[in-house]
């Protein structure tokens, strides 16, 4: 798989969207992310991984969810797990 494809990978999509959803700021912040990435790979000659990205990505989610629960519970209410559907 080439760096190409691995940048076009999800992990990068919703980075890219949850750093410039408020802010066009965001934008020069991921590019500032690829720069120091790019950087550490071409010093240390490594290849590139992303797996670092979809953890971040699972930490992100379970912070979401920590947060909506907590709002939930201020206001009075309980969030109830949807059944997995088939």
């Amino acid at each position: 798989m080439s760096a190409r494809e691995k940048l076009s990978r999800p992990g990068w999509g919703y980075y890219l969207g949850r750093t410039t959803q408020k802010h066009f700021a965001g934008l020069q912040t991921v590019g500032h992310k690829l720069a120091r990435i790019i950087f550490h790979l071409v010093t240390r000659r490594q290849e590139f991984d992303d797996d670092h990205f979809a953890a971040d990505q699972l930490r992100y989610q379970e912070r979401q969810e920590a947060k909506l629960r907590a709002k939930a519970r201020a206001l009075g209410f309980q969030l109830v797990p949807m059944a997995a559907r088939a």
